[in-house]
């Protein structure tokens, strides 16, 4: 915008989110007995639905449609004991959803008809810090623990019933927590990712860039800045964001 009185031209600072707010959402979990469900504790939005998960182990799934931001299913109860739910993630397709608990849980749910599909343990009492589907198939998702371990599952249909392998992607005792992780997006072109499935793991002293498929392994490595260039004395931790480009020769 100009500056009237100057003249001169104020370039407005850039910014990579927008503020919108959601009243219907809002009233909604306000209505709702804060005592019984618990407080929000993690929020995650797909094409379809926007699911917010609780202290008390509870996820409420809205639609997501602009005139229609309506509660759909609660999902959880409390039969097991209050775990919070720590880590949430939908499908690409958002058939269905992911969530980890502080106990150490992950359970999978569909979204469309509240069906618990598998619950199972990472590892018991460690709170489970990410998760996400891989692109290639609902049925595998990779996820890490407060120890730092991060794991891919793969699920397998068994008549009715779901079996589930898992396989060690990063040891959390040679490594650290993890800060962040972050699978590769499919690219919407032709690019030389799409043999494999990466994912990118940040931890407090690295970030591992791993091949998930057509096999586990550590493609690459490198450190991180250990302090904020702005203050010196505030310890500088890594967060991802990552998609799949192609240099333009120049």
């Amino acid at each position: 915008p100009n500056n009237k009185k100057s003249g001169e031209t104020i370039q407005e600072p850039y910014s990579i989110s927008i503020r919108k707010n959601l009243p219907q959402i809002t009233k909604q979990l306000k209505d709702s007995n804060y005592s019984i469900i618990g407080s929000p504790t993690i929020i995650r939005v797909s094409n379809k639905f926007i699911a917010i998960g609780t202290s008390h182990g509870f996820i409420f799934i809205f639609h997501n449609i602009k005139n229609n931001r309506s509660m759909k299913y609660i999902l959880g109860s409390m039969e097991s004991g209050v775990h919070t739910v720590t880590a949430l993630e939908f499908s690409k397709d958002s058939l269905w959803i992911a969530a980890g608990y502080s106990n150490g849980k992950i359970t999978i749910w569909n979204p469309n008809n509240s069906n618990q599909i598998k619950s199972f343990n990472f590892v018991i009492g460690n709170p489970v810090t990410h998760i996400a589907f891989l692109h290639s198939s609902n049925q595998r998702l990779v996820a890490t623990n407060l120890m730092g371990d991060v794991k891919l599952f793969s699920m397998r249909k068994l008549f009715k019933f779901y079996l589930i392998d898992s396989n060690l992607v990063i040891d959390g005792s040679k490594t650290g927590p993890v800060i962040d992780c972050a699978v590769l997006p499919r690219a919407n072109a032709l690019h030389p990712t799409q043999a494999y499935t990466l994912v990118a793991i940040a931890t407090k002293q690295r970030v591992y860039i791993a091949a998930l498929e057509p096999e586990i392994k550590i493609l690459y490595t490198f450190g991180v800045v250990k302090k904020s260039a702005s203050n010196p004395n505030i310890n500088a931790y890594v967060y991802l964001a990552w998609r799949p480009v192609i240099p333009k020769a120049h």
